[in-house]
Order: structure tokens, then C-alpha cells, then sequence
């Protein structure tokens, strides 16, 4: 027996409206339903908007049978209902409850950021076709986005929201399938066999790391890095490696790399140049098949809490003794604690020591470029200051609700 409630919620027209509903029943018993409504779902009258509902209780405990001596048990999660991007009314100074949802969705809700690395900086039509993806979703928003003609790379940082059950768990982020666009967009319009450049990498989307924004946890992160991950293995066939929080057991980024030799350049010394290992994995990956494709190798995809990149120029090409200086200011190395650093050709005059800060609020950029000066001096070479390639969390959060802002008025 299925039972269907049909609810109506009408929107009261905007003088009346006064900011906010004063009330909004739902009908019937419901065992789990989740209605999301965004934008396209605008009133045709000028004077209210309604939304018909639909709430199937799909109560199955007895299907045109009797049963005898059983036993039926279910539960009931509740309803969420979420309106994402809806406009009411015509005139953007009536609309009262758009502006509360839009205040609730981004200043109170969970937000995640993922930085997605994509090997090509060079080609920019790949490039446009890669952002025309993610512009569809205007839940979604590209905060920054960090080229690097001499490594060939560019990386998207981008931000949305997480919707939960009426139990606290993550059920849904606008995320999930704009990335998902995105990884189409990139293997559609990039062939690694043909790409080369000055900093390692082993796919076309490289790397695919989710961050907790402001009231997300890390928990909600490794959710969506791993629901990403498993999209990735089974849509596009590319083996996919999980770490940090969404790997099983933690695994660390830069082990994994060591173990697929990551970080050993097969050009010139310097560069990275078309698909670097085997076609067979010497380590079997965490979702897809153990076959790589030449034209796509494979990704990683991770979550862990904030990490900061920077980055210190160096005059000279002297790739070996930028990698000395990188190894001393590296955790590994005996440098600085929780500092992961490469030394890496950047251009025709100069090298760069590539810093991650895996906790920047411990050692900042101030320590790296202190070390590396300290370092570079002792060689006898100039170092010019060093810079970030992204934003701070408070800015990125910043950035992305002004953005909200802006896509939406």
C-alpha cells in the first residue's frame, strides 16, 4: 500500500509578505522525502507563487499480500525541504523571503570548498569548456581560479553548501555534480599523453581535495571526496586513490605519490612530459579499474582540513640546488614542521620552491621565507618574496557569498 499526500504551500505576495512565512504545514506521514527547489521555479503571477508537493509516504509494509506471523518496522526521518534559488515577485526589493533564505542558506549553512588540479593552463579553449561546465549551476561558484603557464596547470577553487536529513547527516551538495561536469569537460578536451610541464603530475585531474567551510566538518568532506571518487572510478574509468580523511586508514597524499613515483621527472631533467609509469599499477587504487589510460592516467582525490600554498621564487636555474634547499626546508627533510616543499623549474631565468603548509596556522609563510632566504644566501642567490596561490578560508567564504549575491539579484 502506497499512500500519496498532496500538500499545497502558497507564497504570500510580497507586502504581505513581511519576511518570512507565518506558517507552512506538510501533510501526512513521511518516512523520508527531500524536495530541492531552484532556480526555474519562479512564479508566473505577480502576486504569489505556489509549489505543489508531493509527499510519498511509500509505506511497503503490505503489498497486496497478508502476511502472516510477520513483523514490519520503519522509521521516520522527516521531511527536507530546501529552497535553494527562487525568486519571488518581480520587484527584488519585495522579495522578503528570498533575501531570508538567501541570508540562512549562506551565512548559516555548511559550506565545503574543493580545489580541483587540472593539468593544462595552455589551452584555453580546454579551459573555457572546463568553466562553461560549472557555469550552469549557479549553486556553485568558482572563487579563484590560479594558472601556471611554466607548470602547465591551473587549479579551481570552488565553493557550495550541504543539505542534511533531519538527522544531522549530509545527504546533498551542488558540488558534487558541478565537479563532476568538470572531470567530464577536462578528459573530453585534454589528452595527457600530449602535455608536458615543470611540475609532476599523474592525470588529468590531478588532484581533487575537499575542505571544511564554516560550520562543515571534515567529516562532511571525506563524504563528498568519497562519493566524487567513486563517480570518477565507475563513469570515466580512471583509477582513483582516496586520502587524508576520505582514505580508509588516513593515508597520506605524498605517500601515495611517492609509491607511483609522483615526483620523478622523465623529461629533461626538469619536466614532466605525457604518461610517466606503467600502465599497470604497482598499488591497486581505491575505486576504477587498475588499467590506466595514457590519455587520462589517474586522480586523487582527498579531503583534509585547510592547507596553504606558497610559493618563493629563486634567481637561478640551477635545478639541483633549488631541490637541495626545498629538501632542508621540508618537514622530510629535517626543515619546518608540517611543511612539505619542491624545488621546481619556473620559467627561462629562474627556479621556485613550492611550498604546502598542511597546518598554516602552526608555521606560516613568514617561517618558509625566512628559511629559504636563509637557505638561498648561503648560495650566494636572490630570492624574491613569496606568494599565495589561493585566498584564506575567511576570504574564500567572503568571496563566495558575494558572489551568491551578485548571481542572484
Amino acid at each position: 500500500m502506497s499512500i500519496i499526500k498532496h500538500q499545497f504551500i502558497y507564497l504570500m505576495p510580497p507586502e504581505r509578505c513581511y519576511g518570512s512565512f507565518s506558517r507552512v504545514n506538510l501533510e501526512g506521514k513521511n518516512i523520508g522525502a527531500a524536495m530541492f527547489a531552484r532556480r526555474g521555479t519562479t512564479a508566473d503571477s505577480q502576486d504569489c507563487c505556489r509549489i505543489k508537493i508531493y509527499v510519498n509516504n511509500n509505506v511497503q509494509g503490505v503489498n497486496n499480500s497478508v502476511l502472516l506471523g510477520s513483523e514490519v518496522k520503519m522509521r521516520d526521518p522527516g521531511v527536507c525541504l530546501y529552497f535553494g534559488d527562487i525568486k519571488f515577485g518581480r520587484n527584488p526589493k519585495h522579495n522578503c523571503f528570498y533575501s531570508s533564505m538567501n541570508k540562512k542558506i549562506t551565512n548559516q549553512s555548511s559550506l565545503l570548498c574543493c580545489k580541483l588540479f587540472i593539468s593544462e593552463s595552455r589551452n584555453l579553449s580546454a579551459l573555457d569548456l572546463i568553466e562553461k561546465s560549472v557555469r550552469r549551476d549557479t549553486e556553485t561558484m568558482i572563487v579563484n581560479k590560479f594558472e601556471d603557464r611554466a607548470y602547465n596547470r591551473v587549479r579551481y577553487t570552488l565553493v557550495s553548501y550541504v543539505v542534511h536529513d533531519s538527522t544531522g547527516t549530509a545527504i546533498y551538495s551542488p558540488l558534487h555534480q558541478c565537479v563532476l561536469a568538470m572531470v567530464e569537460a577536462a578528459y573530453a578536451a585534454i589528452n595527457l599523453e600530449l602535455h608536458s610541464g615543470a611540475h609532476p603530475r599523474l592525470g588529468v585531474v590531478d588532484d581533487i581535495v575537499f575542505h571544511p567551510l564554516a560550520r562543515a566538518s571534515l567529516d562532511e568532506a571525506a563524504w563528498l571526496a568519497k562519493a566524487v571518487a567513486a563517480d570518477v572510478g565507475s563513469r570515466f574509468q580512471v583509477p582513483v586513490f582516496l586520502y587524508g580523511a576520505a582514505h580508509p586508514t588516513g593515508k597520506a597524499l605524498d605517500t601515495i605519490r611517492r609509491e607511483l613515483n609522483y615526483y620523478r621527472p622523465n623529461f629533461m631533467g626538469n619536466q614532466w612530459a605525457g604518461w610517466t609509469t606503467a600502465e599497470t599499477l604497482p598499488v591497486r587504487p581505491n575505486e576504477g579499474p587498475n588499467q590506466v589510460s595514457r590519455a587520462r592516467g589517474i586522480a586523487m582525490i582527498g579531503a583534509r582540513p585547510w592547507v596553504a600554498f606558497y610559493n618563493v621564487p629563486i634567481m637561478s636555474t640551477d635545478i639541483s640546488l633549488a631541490r637541495r634547499i626545498a629538501r632542508m626546508v621540508s618537514a622530510r627533510g629535517g626543515g619546518l614542521p608540517t611543511v612539505q616543499a619542491l624545488g621546481l623549474a619556473h620559467g627561462e631565468d629562474s627556479t621556485e620552491i613550492a611550498c604546502m603548509l598542511l597546518e598554516p596556522n602552526q608555521v606560516g609563510a613568514d617561517r618558509v621565507q625566512s628559511r629559504v632566504e636563509m637557505l638561498a644566501a648561503k648560495e650566494g642567490l636572490d630570492v624574491k618574496k613569496g606568494y599565495f596561490t589561493d585566498f584564506s578560508p575567511e576570504m574564500i567564504v567572503e568571496k563566495y557569498l558575494n558572489l551568491i549575491s551578485a548571481n542572484r539579484d
